[in-house]
């Protein structure tokens, strides 16, 4: 079991080992640590803002998708002002978005989906367990102005959002705007191979075939539902391989898959 108490209006975590990311290291808001490694059964040494322990568990959404414990923490859904804890933070949060995108087949992130309740990415932008117990904690204001509640704010997204396209880890769709991204949750090179493979298993190759009839097959596939623009640059990818041929046809545009090798 993981323990977050709160220690003279501040924070003491004790992480888990989350897989994707590693144990999270030490670090600090202004001259405060906020994050100590000390043992599971560790005690604070002063409880001057006397709250209850909250315990910082897994939890496993709706969705089937499993969160780490960091998730459970009101300080993660804030940006901090230390550039070592937010970069921290950034690392992981950068990694759930992409780890929750794969696990429901999401695209598209947009500043919105912080802004308004109710869309696709709620399970990890929100955290409503947190917020109950921000509610209890009330008496603690300066715990909960320094470390948020339990969601994430279109200013954070935006922030998050950028450090993603710096790591071309998504790209701004469409183009000249900073709040809508598509995620690279398999890169370009890696949806180039599993367009050709797509197209090698149902015998396409050597057939012409709109881009819709593969993004919107009769029978669902890997690539169901995928961006035309990310589309493209797969297709971009196995052209300058030999492995596809764009050709202009009467809905727009069109490839041939080809048998080349990479």
């Amino acid at each position: 079991m993981h323990l977050l108490r709160v220690v003279k209006c501040g924070l003491k975590l004790y992480p888990d080992r989350w897989a994707v990311t590693g144990q999270l290291p030490s670090v600090q808001i202004g001259n405060s640590p906020i994050f100590s490694h000390v043992g599971l059964g560790g005690r604070s040494t002063s409880d001057a803002c006397s709250a209850p322990e909250m315990q910082l568990t897994t939890h496993t959404t709706p969705s089937g998708f499993r969160l780490p414990s960091i998730h459970a923490a009101h300080a993660f859904f804030t940006e901090q002002p230390n550039p070592t804890t937010q970069s921290v933070f950034a690392d992981n949060w950068i990694r759930l978005i992409l780890s929750y995108a794969r696990h429901r087949r999401l695209f598209i992130l947009r500043v919105e989906d912080a802004e308004v309740a109710g869309g696709d990415w709620d399970e990890i932008l929100r955290n409503e367990r947190i917020n109950r117990e921000s509610r209890s904690m009330a008496a603690c204001t300066d715990v909960l102005k320094n470390t948020g509640t339990g969601r994430v704010l279109p200013s954070h997204l935006t922030s998050l959002i950028s450090a993603m396209v710096s790591r071309n880890l998504a790209y701004y769709e469409p183009p000249k705007q900073t709040r809508s991204v598509i995620l690279l949750w398999r890169l370009p090179e890696e949806w180039a191979d599993v367009l050709h493979s797509w197209g090698t298993a149902t015998g396409q190759l050597n057939t012409i075939l709109t881009l819709y009839e593969i993004t919107d097959p009769p029978v669902p596939s890997p690539l169901s539902g995928m961006p035309l623009s990310l589309l493209r640059r797969a297709i971009a990818i196995l052209t300058r391989s030999g492995r596809a041929q764009l050709i202009g046809v009467a809905d727009g545009e069109g490839v041939r898959l080809l048998a080349g090798g990479k």
